[in-house]
């Protein structure tokens, strides 16, 4: 059983390191695109975090999004089988 977290975890790690990567370098693109409009360094810094908006959000909307297309992918692959369970019961014999 410890087994099966530390894998699960260990899995998850790089994924949230990749957001804070991808986070971090949308905003100093930010940055960078504001100090070439003419701020200061601590004006664009701060301009840039200001139109990336909430990072927590952001992760947290990025969370949601990896785990419900598998919960989804689960759900559909199961009604699938049903549906094809019931026409197969359902048609007629040759």
């Amino acid at each position: 059983m410890r087994e099966l977290f530390a894998k699960l975890f260990r899995r998850q790690a790089p994924t949230e390191n990749d957001l804070d990567s991808e986070i971090l370098a949308h905003i100093e693109l930010g940055v960078d695109d504001n100090i070439a409009a003419g701020m200061t360094p601590a004006e664009a810094r701060d301009e840039a975090r200001r139109h990336f908006g909430n990072v927590l959000l952001t992760r947290e909307r990025a969370r949601e999004a990896w785990r419900f297309p598998r919960i989804d992918s689960s759900v559909r692959t199961s009604a699938t089988a049903c549906a094809a369970s019931a026409v197969r019961r359902d048609s007629p014999s040759r």
